[in-house]
């Protein structure tokens, strides 16, 4: 059976993060997140609890600062490969 991962673009997503991993609980076999350090547009707001929710949900996380959506998910899918 091939292997399925799935990749999560977030910036403090707090709410929901936890329902979004747990769909894919028993179905894919690796679940990476990139959190984003910096929103995309707007201005920054205070750091919430996506990193430590999506960690002790099993997943991957990494932060970085990304310019935009297709930088972090163009990233994200080499990284898969």
């Amino acid at each position: 059976m091939p292997k399925i991962a799935v990749l999560t673009l977030v910036w403090n997503e707090e709410r929901y993060i936890g329902a979004c991993i747990k769909q894919w609980k028993g179905f894919a076999d690796h679940h990476l997140v990139l959190l984003s350090s910096l929103p995309w547009y707007g201005t920054p707001a205070e750091p919430d609890r996506t990193e430590a929710i999506a960690k002790e949900l099993g997943a991957e996380v990494i932060i970085q600062h990304w310019r935009n959506e297709e930088e972090q998910r163009n990233w994200g899918v080499a990284r898969l490969y």
